[in-house]
């Protein structure tokens, strides 16, 4: 997953305006003192202005000769962008992104699946064999493995993009993994969902094997309407749980 790494202070720093960007901790429009951040942080400017070239690239802040570097507005962020993505969850969860990427995966990833059916190597069918494995295994009761199989359906998806042979489509899959990170961590949190989430996918998987594209297409139809359902549980799970009260 192809991230900006959080190591030294250039990374920290990166990380932690933008975060506060995308919270908006830091406003839309507001400049960016750069002194004031290299005092906070206790770096030199250069590193304050670097981290800033990285946000700039993102999205996040714009600079103009005379009035400094501001924070952009979400129409600017570029949401193709996986820290852009995973900044926006690092304080509560964005239900309402989640819908979004829900959306594009109902868009793009059955025509993914179509294709992978039609073009997959056997090579291909080794590694979504494999993640379909690993996501029975961490469903089981007796081991129950949210992070392995977080990291298998991960690896499942990401094997049918593979699968399609499409530069494209492959390097979307790279935002996808971000976005099922964190819906699967909201998301799969009981036995039941996960067994039967193995299901479906091995029921696209075994489409796939077959070369069965209009049959691939429709299980994985099907399969991402179970996840919107899902989704749309958990949103609603949280909506009720009971508020915290002000100290």
């Amino acid at each position: 997953m192809r991230t900006y790494p959080i190591k030294g202070a250039h990374g920290e720093l990166v990380h932690a305006l933008g975060v506060r960007v995308v919270s908006g901790e830091i406003e839309p429009m507001e400049i960016l003192n750069v002194d004031q951040i290299g005092l906070e942080f206790g770096v030199s400017r250069t590193v304050v202005r670097e981290a800033l070239k990285v946000l700039a690239g993102k999205g996040l802040v714009e600079s103009v000769k005379k009035l400094g570097t501001y924070a952009t507005t979400e129409s600017a962020w570029n949401w193709l962008d996986p820290d852009v993505i995973r900044w926006t969850f690092e304080n509560s969860p964005n239900y309402s992104l989640l819908d979004d990427l829900g959306e594009v995966r109902s868009i793009l990833e059955p025509i993914a699946t179509k294709l992978a059916a039609s073009r997959r190597t056997e090579e291909d069918i080794s590694d979504l064999g494999d993640a379909i494995l690993e996501m029975a295994q961490a469903a089981r009761e007796e081991s129950l493995d949210p992070e392995l199989f977080t990291r298998s359906d991960l690896a499942f998806h990401s094997a049918i993009y593979k699968s399609t042979k499409n530069q494209f489509l492959l390097s979307f899959s790279i935002v996808m993994q971000t976005g099922l990170l964190i819906r699967d961590q909201l998301v799969h949190t009981s036995a039941n969902v996960r067994t039967d989430a193995v299901k479906k996918h091995r029921q696209v998987f075994e489409a796939i094997v077959a070369r069965e594209p209009e049959v691939a297409e429709a299980r994985m139809r099907e399969l991402l309407v179970d996840a919107a359902a899902d989704a749309s549980s958990a949103k609603k799970s949280k909506s009720q749980l009971p508020k915290r009260k002000k100290q």
